[in-house]
């Protein structure tokens, strides 16, 4: 062996006892730390149960989702907060965009379920 290559591995050697890592090795090691967080994030997110989200002028974005749940029933849960009536109501669903009548919300005549999922949106 020449100098060279007797410094060569004893720097690998020095490297290893001192933690260093490989590129690949710190990229396979943030794939893992990046996979165990997002299997995490779903695990909290499945047990916390279906819900709906509403925005807006609400307390509470997230409604528990139940069978039967409608769109009147939502918004009295996200407890909406605005001194009047709602400008318009939209409702998100599967990347579908339907505007609800406010008057007709009120008056009873459209009040559509809603999903685990869809997002309903207050404006003001």
């Amino acid at each position: 062996m020449n100098g060279q290559s007797i410094i060569a591995g004893l720097l690998m050697v020095l490297m290893a006892a001192a933690g260093c890592t490989t590129k690949s090795s710190a990229r396979r090691q943030a794939a893992e730390a990046f996979a165990a967080g997002q299997n995490q994030a779903m695990q909290t997110l499945a047990s916390q149960g279906p819900e709906v989200i509403v925005l807006g002028p609400v307390r509470h974005s997230r409604v528990p989702w139940e069978e039967g749940l409608t769109l009147a029933e939502a918004i009295d849960a996200a407890d909406y907060t605005g001194m009047r009536d709602p400008r318009s109501i939209v409702l998100r669903r599967a990347g579908e965009v339907v505007e609800i009548s406010v008057r007709d919300l009120l008056r009873g005549t459209a009040n559509p379920p809603v999903l685990p999922g869809d997002v309903v949106e207050i404006r003001r």
